[in-house]
């Protein structure tokens, strides 16, 4: 799925390059299928019920395609996501590339694939968290799904936990550094922009100006990854009704709890207040499953 620009030179303003007569074609080919990219992201996702509009939650989606399709062939399709998604960041983070572009006239403003890697993401969410859910033996909140699941693929499922806990692991932390690095200005240092935002939050004072560059940067990033972190909450908190002896509910918490942390200031910046709750209830349900200590606020 991930589409290789660098195979041909980009096009200049005024729509020509060395070594290219006529490179507005190519151009516009590769526009073409970047938006071909964001098509097929959004087809996964009605296909699979993700809702990729950005609203988070799900959509009614084929529950039978879900049902019918191995864990082998449901990691082919996680694997194109991936790439796709991965592509979208690398050049995200480019901000050379992108300024470079606008500089070449290519672009009126800097160029962005936040939609491609932020949609990638919500999909490969939904798909593992359902799988996840499924080896966990959690009912997964839809009608008569247990009606249509062949007893082949739930033994299936739960054969592949291992990897879907795995890859699941990998792809939250992600959304999580994802969220909690908004407003991180080009040079400043991640730890040390954290750390200014915790002291800001804990000595009372205002939070960032909404409208200045950081707040509006602040703003784009985690109204982009917002509805991926909803969705990374909600599956932590509804592992807590798993029977599993492995407690996953446990595990995640502690595998995620500095991410959880850092979001649970980053929401208070941005004024994200239903992210603040989302993290408030995950910390709610690990005070009482993990038996949190107040005076070491740490995990027993």
């Amino acid at each position: 799925m991930p589409i290789n620009v660098s195979a041909k030179p980009l096009p200049r303003a005024g729509g020509t390059v060395s070594g290219s007569a006529d490179s507005k074609p190519d151009y516009m080919h590769i526009t073409l299928k970047c938006i071909l990219q964001l098509l097929l992201i959004q087809t996964l996702g009605e296909l699979f019920g993700a809702n990729v509009d950005g609203s988070g939650g799900t959509v009614a989606g084929s529950e039978d395609l879900y049902c019918h399709l191995s864990a082998h062939h449901l990691f082919i399709l996680l694997d194109c996501l991936d790439q796709s998604r991965a592509f979208a960041h690398r050049f995200n983070m480019s901000r050379k590339v992108r300024r470079r572009l606008v500089e070449m006239g290519v672009m009126p403003t800097m160029p962005s694939l936040l939609k491609q890697e932020t949609g990638s993401v919500l999909v490969e969410l939904h798909i593992l968290q359902r799988m996840h859910l499924d080896a966990m033996g959690v009912v997964y909140p839809m009608k008569h799904k247990q009606d249509c699941v062949p007893a082949s693929v739930v033994v299936e499922r739960q054969a592949a936990a291992d990897e879907v806990d795995d890859r699941l692991a990998v792809l939250v932390r992600s959304v999580f550094v994802q969220y909690g690095n908004s407003g991180v200005a080009e040079g400043e240092d991640v730890a040390d922009h954290s750390y200014k935002r915790c002291v800001r939050i804990v000595s009372a004072q205002n939070t960032p100006d909404l409208s200045s560059a950081e707040g509006k940067r602040s703003l784009v990033v985690t109204s982009s990854w917002r509805a991926s972190l909803v969705a990374c909450l909600g599956h932590i908190s509804q592992l807590a009704a798993s029977k599993d002896t492995a407690k996953p509910f446990r595990a995640a918490v502690q595998r995620h709890w500095p991410e959880l942390i850092d979001t649970l200031g980053a929401a208070a910046g941005v004024r994200d207040f239903d992210v603040v709750g989302g993290v408030q209830r995950v910390l709610a349900i690990a005070g009482t499953e993990l038996r949190l200590s107040a005076s070491k606020y740490a995990i027993e």
